[in-house]
């Protein structure tokens, strides 16, 4: 991704993701989808006078502005997926059995379109993230983090 920002600083960070990064992952060490494993992804960066925001899974970017305004870049699906299936009594008294089922539920969802999306072997993924863009100007700072976004 580094090389790529350096090549091209202005490319579409979606497209540095899956091509510069992801891809070259993919190839480098032969992962497979459901055999490699995931991430979650934050991106921050100023081209010219605007800056561009990317974000996928539960990272998440928080933008305080010049104007005193707050802005939070989320990807809120993974939350929405965990809404979906969390159990009503919880997980603390779930049977082993129901345990099990539910984590394959979570991995059914995983990268698919009623579900939620993380970089893993497959770099269509990157193509899923949030974007955002704000003028560079306005923007007093940055944070990027990662975490459950439900909270």
């Amino acid at each position: 991704m580094a090389d790529g920002l350096t090549t091209d600083p202005a490319a579409e960070l979606s497209e540095l993701l899956a091509v510069d990064s992801i891809a070259t992952l993919i190839h480098r060490y032969d992962l497979r989808p459901g055999a490699a494993p995931s991430t979650t992804v934050n991106i921050v960066r100023t081209v010219d006078d605007h800056l561009d925001v990317l974000v996928l899974c539960d990272s998440r970017v928080i933008i305080f502005d010049t104007a005193g305004q707050i802005h939070q870049i989320r990807d809120d699906r993974l939350a929405q997926v965990s809404q979906r299936l969390r159990p009503r009594g919880g997980l603390k008294h779930l049977p082993p059995a129901e345990l099990a089922a539910l984590i394959e539920s979570y991995e059914a969802m995983r990268n698919h379109y009623d579900g939620f999306w993380c970089v893993s072997a497959t770099a269509n993924t990157a193509r899923q993230a949030v974007y955002r863009q704000f003028p560079a100007a306005e923007v007093h700072v940055s944070l990027a983090m990662t975490g459950p976004s439900d909270r």
